[in-house]
């Protein structure tokens, strides 16, 4: 991916520099060792943003210009302490823990959430980040 985190937080309203920088760096190391295989499509959750917000982002590049296919609203795991205020607090790589999982996740299979939504999408995780808790995106 020809972008920079300065292009990204450019083309892409409510990114931070830092998130940018993160999600980009963990892209390119992923994508050289062959995890990800799209090179022009990168989702980000920002999960300093409460859940009742848009915080998630799906992009696509042409390594010249970015943009956004999609910014919604996104879940976090039920027992992430989101109590009151739909910031997760608490993140956990454990296979059953119900909780967010955080660092670089590729997509997986296409499922019915429980709440109905017809295309909803586990995440899994890259070996190196050890995530094994599917989670959906909504």
């Amino acid at each position: 991916m020809k972008v920079s985190p300065g292009m990204l937080t450019s083309a892409v309203s409510g990114i931070s520099n830092d998130l940018a920088t993160y999600a980009l760096s963990s892209f390119r190391k992923y994508y050289a060792a062959g995890e990800v295989k799209n090179l022009n499509k990168l989702m980000i959750v920002d999960y300093t943003i409460p859940g009742s917000k848009n915080r998630f982002w799906l992009l696509s590049t042409d390594g010249k210009t970015i943009q956004t296919d999609l910014f919604t609203k996104v879940a976090h795991g039920k027992n992430s302490g989101a109590s009151g205020t739909g910031i997760p607090t608490s993140f956990s790589n454990k296979d059953g823990s119900k909780k967010s999982s955080v660092g670089a996740l590729v997509t997986a299979s296409t499922y019915q959430s429980s709440a109905g939504r017809p295309k909803s999408k586990k995440q899994k995780g890259i070996k190196e980040v050890g995530a094994v808790y599917l989670y959906p995106i909504i």
